[in-house]
């Protein structure tokens, strides 16, 4: 078996300080130049210099590892979360252990109870929807138990004291309702998760309060409910039709796939007979035809602000608990289009 390379060797074969090569390879503040860092960095790769993280473990008293909690690791956003921070840890030497809680109570409790039993580092955390449905008290206990600190992302239960970071839903629908008005639309359906989902609740919210404030009346009969699946998209489609809509916010791009699903079958075609605004602007939505004027939730942005705040917790910052909102922005597609006669339907 070959022997491993150590930090001597590397130090060696590179012309530097011992010293001098364990700061740059453990991303530490040096005051090498740029050209001498890049040097360690190509001799440790060309001599495949690996970490001993258990050694570095036991000087720093760290794993070197954290952990994220997603509800749904199958949703396009929640697994897009988990890239952008993946990224984001290995560029800062950290690796990531990623767990599915399956939007369970149960099972948010039992993960960050077992990451913590494993001596992570810091844990990002998004809570189901049960929680947030439900009474907020069953997992608090969990939450206060929990030794090493976390970060509440795109979810949050308001009681917790910890940082949080998540997007502005309530905004984001009002930009996109606003937008239909400005069309000329005044029938406009949501579809919407509002039965266990905060950030649906915040979504209905935004698309009310743009119908007030432009005058219109607040219908409920013009609201169908979902479940940020497909299938719930799909079958709201025809009630929302009886009840005389000519333009559907649908509050997530996965409901958005059902209700164009049931359009075509419809023969109604996007924006011709029915205009369509849609909210995530996932990677799912660069597949739809026409593309679907949207709202855009920046995992990037989201997922950065997480890290940072997580950083300087495992760090050792220890100031009050932050809150962070981060602004959505509406993508123009060509979806939407100035109201038909529905007579003409």
């Amino acid at each position: 078996m070959a022997r491993r390379v150590t930090l001597k060797d590397v130090a060696r074969e590179s012309g530097m300080s011992e010293s001098a090569v364990s700061q740059v390879l453990n991303n530490r503040p040096c005051r090498l130049s740029e050209d001498s860092k890049q040097r360690i960095r190509e001799c440790a790769q060309r001599m495949n210099y690996r970490a001993n993280r258990a050694a570095r473990g036991l000087a720093t008293k760290r794993s070197e590892t954290v952990g994220l909690i997603v509800p749904d690791i199958e949703n396009p956003f929640f697994s897009s979360l988990a890239k952008s921070l993946e990224a984001r840890c290995r560029q800062a030497g950290l690796a990531l252990f990623v767990a599915n809680s399956d939007d369970r109570i149960e099972h948010d409790c039992e993960q960050l109870q077992r990451m913590d039993a494993l001596g992570v580092d810091g844990i990002f955390f998004v809570p189901s929807n049960e929680i947030i449905a439900d009474d907020e008290s069953s997992i608090m206990d969990v939450l206060n138990g929990v030794s090493v600190p976390f970060v509440m992302v795109d979810r949050i239960i308001d009681d917790a004291v910890c940082d949080k970071v998540f997007v502005d839903n309530e905004y984001g629908a009002h930009q996109a309702v606003e937008y239909l008005i400005s069309r000329g639309h005044t029938r406009i359906g949501c579809l919407a998760n509002t039965r266990n989902s905060q950030n649906g609740r915040l979504r209905l919210a935004g698309y009310r309060n743009a119908l007030v404030n432009h005058g219109l009346d607040f219908d409920d009969s013009l609201v169908a409910e979902g479940d940020y699946h497909g299938a719930s998209g799909y079958g709201a489609v025809d009630a929302l039709l009886s009840a005389g809509v000519t333009a559907i916010f649908s509050t997530s791009d996965l409901m958005t796939i059902g209700v164009m699903r049931r359009l075509s079958e419809l023969s109604l075609k996007v924006p011709d007979d029915i205009s369509l605004v849609s909210f995530d602007r996932n990677e799912t939505s660069a597949f739809f035809l026409p593309d679907i004027t949207s709202v855009h939730q920046d995992v990037a942005e989201l997922s950065s602000r997480a890290f940072d705040l997580l950083s300087a917790r495992i760090g050792g910052d220890a100031s009050d608990p932050v809150l962070q909102v981060v602004e959505p922005t509406l993508v123009m597609g060509a979806s939407v289009s100035e109201p038909r006669d529905q007579d003409a339907r």
